[in-house]
């Protein structure tokens, strides 16, 4: 996939984009991360912490991207320079790495220049000035939304950046109201919650940036503080569901921020070959985000039925029981096996039954005796639970998007008298 495949806008769909490379496969070279396939990212993926930085070198006039390596065990920050850019990009204090991770995008400060490195290809290009956008940009990641977001220190107020367009061009989202924003960074995690880290006071702070109230204002919520820090960047770690980790300048190293309360939990001093690191203006990304927000279902067929059947025999006798999937898509409507919970006193009874999703919310006909039931079940991080009608035990659980497409599939079912 592209970087340009990943820009809002070029008729992607989001998901699409959020889901794609999630798993990663391990480390390649200067420690950027290599993607294996294109499997689904869930609450249950399995990831490879993904964290960089970046260094505003002066006296070098350039900036320095790391891929940092949190090693809690000897109190070091590992830092291994993935690449160098001079010319427009001199001064990036503003940084952020797409959801699935192939790119990581840069904002000069001073110029107001949008970069983009492509993590695979190894390659970098200035995709120009980002018109509208106020010098001293020095905040920036990417939402669950797709898009880019950047704040400035000069007006207070939050942007999104559009990329696919010649030249960039910033759209303002709204006043930040509760918070001064000057310097640090802000992060998004995988549940959508966008972090701000100022020093103006050295707080973390909460950003409702999806509901800017009627006057363009953005509200701000005090998370907690950790003061001298004075932090250039903020990252997830555990791809976005982790804890905040933060670049102190005053200290030479990356702190982790407790998410609750914005306490500090530890400091782990930066290192690059083998010897401390002195460090001054930066920022920081989460490589990669794993989406754990849900999915709107529309389909009209029937997404997954599950039976309670005998899954295990014993001379011919069954000495098992769960549920086992028998049509639709098992990749839509999951189940861990012995995920029911029984009657009391009874084994293979089961009064209630417990399935794992990406969508928000799904229908179930639920078949308990010769009793149906049409059941709406909302998502609560990624699973839903179906219940057994009155006294009777589930004998099967059928997954639809919509009220209407169950009902239906419950009026034909033969012991309604309507026949398939």
């Amino acid at each position: 996939m592209t970087a340009e495949e990943l820009t809002p806008g070029n008729g992607m769909k989001r998901r699409n984009v959020l889901k794609t490379a999630a798993v990663i496969g391990g480390i390649g070279a200067f420690g950027v991360p290599a993607f294996a396939g294109s499997a689904a990212a869930s609450s249950h993926a399995t990831v490879t912490e993904t964290i960089y930085l970046s260094h505003s070198v002066d006296a070098e006039n350039v900036t320095k991207l790391f891929s940092v390596d949190l090693d809690s065990t000897a109190g070091e920050a590992v830092l291994t320079q993935v690449t160098s850019i001079g010319g427009n990009f001199q001064n990036v204090d503003a940084i952020a790495a797409t959801p699935d991770g192939e790119t990581v995008m840069f904002v000069d400060r001073n110029t107001t220049h949008l970069g983009e490195y492509d993590v695979s290809g190894d390659s970098f290009s200035d995709k120009g000035a980002i018109n509208g956008l106020p010098t001293l940009s020095v905040l920036a990641a990417y939402g669950l939304d797709g898009n880019l977001y950047v704040a400035s220190n000069n007006t207070n107020k939050l942007y999104t950046v559009d990329g696919n367009v010649s030249p960039p061009v910033a759209t303002e989202v709204g006043t930040i109201d509760g918070a001064t924003v000057n310097g640090a960074d802000i992060v998004v995690d995988s549940t959508g919650t966008m972090f701000l880290h100022t020093n103006n006071n050295d707080t973390l702070y909460t950003i409702d940036y999806q509901n800017p109230d009627g006057n363009g204002n953005i509200a701000a919520t005090v998370v907690g503080t950790d003061a001298g820090s004075s932090l250039t960047g903020l990252a997830v770690r555990a791809a976005g569901t982790g804890d905040l980790v933060g670049s102190s300048r005053a200290d030479d190293a990356i702190v982790v921020l407790d998410k609750s309360n914005g306490s500090r939990t530890a400091t782990l001093d930066m290192t690059f070959n083998g010897n401390a690191y002195s460090y001054t203006n930066g920022d920081m990304a989460t490589g990669t985000i794993i989406d754990e927000t849900c999915d709107e279902c529309t389909s009209d067929e029937l997404l997954a039925k599950y039976e309670f059947a005998c899954t295990e025999e014993v001379d011919d006798e069954c000495v098992d029981y769960d549920f086992v999937f028998e049509d639709g898509d098992g990749s839509l409507v999951t189940y861990e096996p012995g995920s029911f919970e029984s009657k009391e006193d009874e084994a293979f009874e089961p009064v209630s039954a417990t399935f794992g999703t990406d969508y928000c919310t799904v229908y179930a006909v639920v078949k308990a005796g010769r009793e149906l039931a049409v059941q709406e079940l909302v998502a609560e991080d990624g699973e839903v639970t179906a219940q057994n009608i009155g006294k009777y035990a589930i004998s099967f659980v059928a997954f639809y998007c919509t009220e209407e497409a169950a009902q239906d599939a419950a009026d034909a079912f033969p012991s309604n008298g309507n026949g398939r």
